[in-house]
């Protein structure tokens, strides 16, 4: 039995340390990024920015613009990648931090002439797919996605002819936040975790008052 309280109070110890994880955002015009408003005017660049929180995040394979043309209305500076653009851009998106990271949440903006679908990845088997209205029918939402560990990636699933493959931007990227009920969290794995300890110790117990 004192094994047992001692397994629990370690896991309400792990549970109190993961929900002081502060939640943290990184816009790119609080960044003091900004950009044209063309691919055509842009070169490929990565970037390396430190959130709020002191989160030291890499983007690679696209470039900052802003007030892009042929999106959903939006003025302010996006990290996006085509296919059309030139040397370096690549599909996905990679999104690096250089420490590990729990939930994540970003807006995703459709850059290409039809409905797309999309890909997010923790890298670490964990995926979550969504589909996008095109450029011009406000081919833009918010993805919420219960990631773990320094690596997430944005891949565009849906070739568009018309763009060459891909074209796609993020925006808002927030990590270490809750998600709505609806997205499986990664901490469900440990509270169900404490609820088989807690049974098992419940069965012993009876167990015991009947053998004696």
């Amino acid at each position: 039995m004192k094994r047992l309280l001692l397994s629990l109070a370690a896991l309400a110890l792990l549970l109190g340390e993961v929900g002081q994880v502060k939640a943290d955002i990184i816009t790119f015009d609080d960044q003091g990024l900004t950009g044209p408003t063309l691919f055509a005017l842009a070169t490929q660049e990565n970037i390396s920015v430190t959130s709020p929180g002191g989160v030291g995040v890499s983007l690679t394979g696209g470039t900052i613009l802003t007030n892009t043309a042929n999106l959903p209305a939006d003025a302010t500076s996006l990290y996006g990648t085509a296919g059309f653009a030139g040397t370096g851009y690549t599909n996905p998106i990679t999104i690096s931090f250089n420490q590990s990271i729990t939930n994540f949440v970003a807006q995703v903006y459709n850059g290409s002439t039809i409905p797309a679908t999309f890909e997010v990845s923790d890298g670490l088997g964990d995926t979550a797919d969504f589909t996008l209205p095109s450029n011009l029918n406000g081919g833009a939402n918010s993805v919420f996605f219960a990631a773990v560990g320094t690596l997430v990636t944005v891949t565009q699933l849906t070739n568009d002819p018309n763009v060459s493959g891909w074209d796609f931007f993020v925006d808002n990227l927030q990590f270490n936040v809750p998600l709505p009920a609806s997205v499986p969290e990664p901490s469900t794995l440990t509270l169900l975790g404490i609820g088989t300890i807690g049974l098992a110790g419940y069965g012993w117990r009876r167990r015991r008052l009947a053998a004696a």
